[in-house]
């Protein structure tokens, strides 16, 4: 492909890009890659190719492998990005790492060991990878776009990218064996992040693969709750509960939704765990309820 790069808007991360290249530099999709829409509306992502290469700021993100992709990351001069501890594979010794303060109440935690983010400072190279397979997503994020995203979805956002969290309100009351519990379907938290100082890039992980849809003004649909990997701040979560066996009030047959009202893009993975819901419902989060 030939032509100025304002001339060409990647269907998938909606940036701006070089056509000159095999790939987009933002999010590293294919330019020949064709769009396959389902019925219901859903555009899968296109995986990132091997050896794809994306542009952030003046340090350049290479991302290897298809089944579990490693993410490497040759930062320029003062430049950086932020990621958790665990996902670290190599550095270079000119790399300067330190841990970053936490925002807010944030506590991350995997197989009852904590999490912690650390910055990475270049020059020199660094390599991050989760440790299970899935999809490395790049969302590119123009200067003050917000995005917000499931916990614990997090690669690398580089350092010009802001990092806040806030609770989901998605919550359900259940009463089991005469105790009351709380549980969170999509998290109690949300992460969420916003560019400034220029265009930011969004590195996250998702198993199995990654569909994408926009919604237009109005327009509903309810997913799986553990299903979401990142949506736009316009979308405002909420539940949908359908009971399917008539009458009786609420037990473990009950089938937990998550409901989202667009406008907005909203990006889910098609590898999650169940909401499973132990216990009647006794009360929930502003939700929809059908009963048949």
């Amino acid at each position: 492909m030939t032509g100025d790069a304002s001339a060409y808007v990647c269907p998938y991360c909606r940036a701006s890009s070089d056509p000159t290249g095999a790939s987009c530099v933002s999010c590293g999709a294919a330019f020949d890659v064709r769009r396959v829409v389902s019925a219901a509306g859903w555009v899968k992502q296109p995986p990132i190719k091997d050896m794809a290469r994306l542009k952030a700021g003046q340090s350049r993100v290479q991302i290897s492998g298809s089944y579990v992709p490693v993410t490497e990351v040759d930062l320029a001069a003062s430049e950086s990005i932020y990621f958790a501890h665990n996902t670290i594979l190599h550095l270079d010794p000119s790399v300067t790492l330190t841990r970053m303060a936490m925002p807010g109440r944030w506590s991350r935690a995997i197989a009852g060991l904590p999490v912690f983010l650390m910055t990475a400072t270049g020059p020199g190279h660094v390599a991050l990878s989760f440790d299970h397979p899935g999809e490395t997503v790049a969302v590119p994020l123009q200067h003050g776009q917000v995005m917000n995203v499931s916990e614990h979805r997090l690669l690398a956002a580089t350092g010009n990218v802001g990092f806040q969290i806030f609770e989901s309100g998605v919550t359900i009351d259940t009463r089991y064996g005469g105790v009351r519990t709380r549980s969170y379907p999509i998290g109690r938290y949300i992460d969420q992040f916003a560019a400034s100082d220029g265009p930011g890039l969004l590195l996250l992980h998702a198993p199995g693969n990654v569909l994408v849809r926009d919604l237009q003004p109005g327009e509903t649909i309810v997913v799986q709750p553990k299903s979401m990997v990142y949506m736009d701040p316009t979308l405002q979560p909420s539940l949908h509960i359908e009971h399917p066996n008539g009458g009786g009030g609420f037990n473990n047959s009950t089938v937990v939704w998550l409901k989202l009202v667009g406008p907005g893009r909203v990006a889910i993975s098609s590898i999650y765990a169940p909401e499973i819901v132990l216990g009647l419902i006794k009360d929930a989060s502003a939700c929809t309820v059908q009963t048949w």
